[in-house]
């Protein structure tokens, strides 16, 4: 994973799309690596590309005290089941570890993945990274 410039949410990160060299090319980047840790996503996630963004998940989630992972999934095209898999499972092992794991800014079709398999009741899904930033801070205040 790359570390990528850090951003207040409000905008997308001018990096995101010129990072890619294809719009299909996946890769995993760190957007921003404090509480919560973003990671952004690109390209398409399939079953060849789904262990790098299992490894990806599973080390933000894994590492340091953080409560909550962001996954950008703006720049992400296309995510079959190994996709979806990959994210229940990153869930599964954030839950036992009493972290959030949040999804942003999806993609239409992405988004539509998500509802026909019913996999949006089950992920907080916010429309933008600033939503999914308020939202676990609206969670800290009341847990506090």
């Amino acid at each position: 994973m790359n570390a990528g410039q850090a951003n207040d949410g409000a905008h997308p990160p001018d990096d995101r799309r010129e990072n890619s060299d294809t719009p299909d090319q996946f890769s995993v980047r760190v957007l921003d690596a404090g509480d919560p840790l973003v990671l952004v996503v690109f390209g398409e996630v399939d079953y060849a590309s789904s262990p790098l963004l299992k490894a990806a998940l599973i080390a933000a989630i894994n590492e340091g005290n953080r409560r909550a992972v962001i996954v950008d999934l703006s720049v992400c095209g296309y995510m079959d089941s190994a996709g979806l898999g990959v994210l229940v499972e990153a869930s599964r092992v954030a839950r036992d570890q009493q972290r959030t794991i949040v999804l942003a800014c999806a993609s239409a079709q992405v988004a539509r993945t998500f509802s026909l398999t019913r996999l949006d009741r089950l992920f907080r899904i916010a429309d933008t990274l600033e939503d999914a930033r308020a939202s676990l801070a609206g969670r800290r205040d009341s847990e506090e």
